[in-house]
Order: C-alpha cells, then structure tokens, then sequence
C-alpha cells in the first residue's frame, strides 16, 4: 500500500514537472552533460514554479479587487451640444406624504422664455399646446410638473448673439447671451416650512435631480449636464430584453447640476416663487458605467486576462529561457543571466528540485541499477 502511495506521488510529482517545463528542454547543445542538462531542467522548473505562484496571485487579487472590492471601473468622454432640451420641473411639497397646494383662480404656473427676440410667454395651463404642460404627478408626495420636452436651449454662435443682453434686450457692449427660462410659481408648500422640493427632469430620464427653494424667493442658476449610460447585464436585465424593452441592458441617465443663489425675496408677493435656469454651457460629460462592481467591464476584463494568460506566460519563458535551434532541426532552450540571477535567489531549489527527478527507466538520474545484496 505504502509503495502504491508512493508511486502515485511520484507520478504526480512528474506530470507536474512536464507541466512547468518538460525534460529534454536543455539538453544538445544547451549542455555539455547529460547531469548539467538535468541540474539546468531542476533551476528552471524552480523558478516557473515560484512565476506561477506569483502570477496566480495577482490574478486571484485582480479579481477580488473588480468583484469584491465595491470598485467600478468607468469610461468618460467628452463632447459639446449645438442645442439641448430645456429640462422640465417637478413641485413638491417640502415633506413627504403632503399634497401642494395649489390657487383656485389663476394660473398655477407661469413660463416665460428668454431668447434672440426677447421675452416669450407659454401657454402651459392648456393642455392642447405643444409648448409645455402642466399637469398633477406623483412620486412620494403630490406634486405639479410642468413638463416641456418640446423645449430647447440653442447654442448661439457670438458674433451673432454679443450685443444682446441676458432679457434680450439691446447691449452697447460684448455681452454673453445664454437663453433662458423663468417659472413664476404660485404653488404653496402646506407644512410650516415654507419652502417646496424641485427637481429638473426630461424626456430620456425622467428620475429628477433634486434641490430645496423657499417659498416667495427668487431664484437665479445655472444648469449643467452629465450623462450616465448604465450597462445592465443582469438576469433581470436580459429578461427584459427579450420582452421588448431593448434598452434595458443599457440605459441613459441625464444628471442636472443647478447651481444658483436667492436674490431677492417677497418682491412680488409671498406666495410668488420665482425659479430662473439657463445653460452654464454646452459642454457635457458622458461616463459610461455599471451600476454595481460586477459589471460587463468587469467580465471582459476578466475574459481579457484568461486570453492573455497564455501570452504572458509565453514571453516569459523565452525571456528567461531563450530557444536554439539545432541543425537537427530540434529546438532546445538555454538559461539566461535574468534566470541564473533568479536561481541563486531562489534558495530552495535545490532542495525542491529532487521532487522533480525523473524516475523512469532511462532516465539520466537512474542509469545504474540498483544494489541489492546486504551490506
């Protein structure tokens, strides 16, 4: 049982050795013994040993770091816009579960636009016009949106646009026009805060972005806006592909950065809240990224390593151990200085090594029989 044991081991041991670098590799001109041929095959199996150890481990760690780790890797571009869509707006109340509270007579919200031509009012109270459109939505409070997907900001070229001041109105000097919007609400926050929950929406991501405005003021900004493809190869997310839903996998958000200042206050009114945007530029961001650290990224990335593994692999040994031809036609290796340096760091070699001597017969280890007779 024991030599049974044993001989599976040396099998093992062998087919292992055939794995890092199979025997014969330096022998012929390599060599000029057939036991310096068999002491080089030992230093190099060492040292593919301890390259294997070591390229196994970054790759268990490049794995753990991309699945485990809560990083996600993302791609940026950037491009700029000759015309954008003007982003719609949600009024809420400040606190969840409230409704707004919205006046009997008269208009609840008031549009007006800013272009080339000066001040333009739309009509959004009537629900026939394409211009914009006010109507009662949801989310964890009951809100007023007026939603103008048909809406746009153009990017005026300056020579055209530098003598027009920010109403429209004539400039003697060089001024930088952007079109704007400004929304008169007349929409009441019913809690004792006084102030209303308002978000920037369009027609591609109608998920708002957020922020705070007190009731009565008069608020000036300017938008800025990143976009945000979110790959989704999930189960759920392939599923929905097939039922019909082509962009499930790959979804777009559009992310709204309002940056403005109140000021004034109560000029018109207390129940007045006066909300103006424009375009800070046409610049825009496009990042490209999953959701979750697994993504599909991830998984090509992995794919990438595995189809490079055999590569890298390859280049080394060549570095470590370069290839000779023969005039027989046989190739045969040698080792280099990198590897003998190598060899004389690596101090378990020799004592490694002797689980890598061949055993079968003929081999360059066992050419003489064995004694047999008693001491």
């Amino acid at each position: 049982m024991a030599n049974h044991v044993e001989q599976m081991a040396g099998t093992v041991t062998e087919r292992f050795g055939e794995f890092l670098l199979p025997t014969g590799s330096f022998a012929g001109r390599s060599s000029a013994t057939p036991e310096e041929a068999q002491d080089k095959l030992r230093k190099a199996r060492c040292i593919m040993f301890f390259f294997y150890i070591g390229f196994t481990g970054v790759f268990v760690y490049t794995i753990v770091m991309l699945c485990f780790s809560g990083r996600v890797e993302v791609m940026q571009t950037g491009y700029k816009m000759d015309r954008l869509e003007a982003p719609s707006i949600a009024i809420c109340p400040f606190n969840a579960l409230d409704k707004v509270v919205t006046p009997e007579k008269g208009e609840w919200v008031e549009v007006y636009k800013y272009g080339t031509d000066g001040e333009t009012k739309l009509d959004c109270m009537n629900a026939t016009t394409p211009d914009c459109r006010v109507h009662s939505c949801v989310y964890d409070r009951e809100c007023i949106c007026v939603e103008m997907f048909s809406q746009q900001f153009q990017d005026h070229i300056q020579r055209d646009v530098g003598s027009i001041g920010t109403t429209g109105e004539k400039s003697n000097a060089e001024m930088i026009f952007r079109e704007r919007f400004l929304m008169v609400s007349h929409i009441q926050d019913p809690s004792e805060d006084g102030a209303l929950k308002v978000g920037f929406y369009d027609s591609i991501d109608k998920a708002p972005n957020w922020f705070y405005a007190a009731v009565g003021g008069y608020i000036l900004g300017q938008l800025e806006l990143q976009t945000w493809t979110v790959t989704d190869l999930t189960w759920e997310g392939i599923r929905d592909t097939f039922y019909g839903d082509w962009q499930s996998t790959m979804k777009q958000r559009h992310i709204f950065r309002y940056t403005s200042q109140e000021v004034a206050r109560g000029k018109r009114g207390e129940h007045e809240t006066r909300l103006s945007y424009e375009m800070k530029n046409f610049f825009v961001d496009d990042t490209v990224a999953a959701e979750s650290a697994f993504s599909p990224y991830t998984l090509l990335f992995l794919l990438v390593l595995i189809a490079v593994r055999s590569a890298i692999i390859q280049v080394f040994i060549n570095v470590m151990f370069p290839e000779w031809k023969l005039h027989t036609g046989v190739t045969v290796r040698e080792i280099s200085s990198h590897a003998e340096t190598s060899s004389r760091w690596c101090s378990c070699c020799l004592c490694v090594s002797c689980f890598w001597k061949t055993k079968k017969e003929g081999s360059l280890e066992e050419r003489e029989p064995l004694n047999t007779e008693n001491p």
